[in-house]
């Protein structure tokens, strides 16, 4: 049974942008949380504010609390603006990893101080299809099939979905339930369709907060139609070991 969702408010915006006093840093702060990011880097703390305050943010922590997940792995934190500041149930194993660089020591305060345990690997991850390199070694370190039953993973870089859940799926097999949260950015309905078919793929309805499965029968006029509505995030879609983990079948 999954447990009880809360969906908490979106409490971030431009007015809580502010420097650190004691390092060379932007400090964005909210209610849920605290996000480090580095100064001078033109249109990072928006885009940061913006991520916090979209559907995305309601969406994880859906997918989230719809069972109890043994492990929770977000591939491409970014600063930890997600990770850090989500509701996610508190009885499941966090992991955070991201590519090393210079905006990774921001991910690493972030995280050491977000009031909650989640453990950061550095990745190495090539991010450019078809190979994806290193995806599927990185999250199988992140998620430790041995030890978990059940996973739930977001994807947070920008890279072509299909690619990453063709690189996935060996490792998917070795869990009794999982969620793998995906971006469509780049995707057309077309490509949306095929990796639909044979697939329990859900999109985020808006209004409701409740998943919408893309079926595999759908056309892809279809799924055009569902993507241009409004009423769907159209960012990020969610596939899921079955149809019944969406409690709506």
């Amino acid at each position: 049974m999954a447990a009880e969702l809360c969906v908490a408010p979106l409490s971030y915006n431009q007015s809580m942008i502010e420097a650190d006093a004691s390092a060379a840093v932007l400090r964005i702060g909210g209610v849920e949380g605290v996000v480090y990011v580095p100064p001078g880097a033109t249109g990072i703390p928006g885009d940061v504010v913006r991520r916090m305050e979209s559907i995305g943010r309601v969406f994880w922590q859906r997918v989230a609390w719809l069972h109890p997940w043994d492990v929770i792995v977000e591939l491409g934190s970014g600063f930890g603006e997600l990770i850090a500041t989500v509701p996610l149930p508190p009885g499941s194993r966090l992991v955070s990893a991201e590519n090393g660089g210079a905006e990774f020591p921001f991910l690493q305060r972030t995280l050491s101080e977000a009031g909650r345990a989640v453990e950061l690997i550095e990745s190495e991850v090539s991010l450019m299809p078809p190979l994806l390199v290193g995806l599927a070694v990185t999250a199988t370190l992140a998620s430790n099939p041995g030890q978990s039953q059940n996973a739930c993973f977001r994807i947070g870089w920008h890279l072509d979905s299909y690619c990453a859940i063709a690189e996935l799926t060996p490792l998917l097999t070795r869990f009794v339930r999982w969620a793998v949260i995906i971006p469509l950015a780049g995707l057309s309905a077309g490509r949306i369709t095929e990796l639909a078919r044979g697939r329990f793929l859900f999109l985020i309805d808006r209004r409701t907060h409740n998943l919408i499965r893309v079926g595999s029968g759908r056309s892809e006029a279809a799924v055009s139609r569902m993507l241009e509505s409004g009423w769907i995030y159209p960012d990020e879609a969610v596939l899921l070991s079955s149809a019944e983990l969406a409690g709506t079948w």
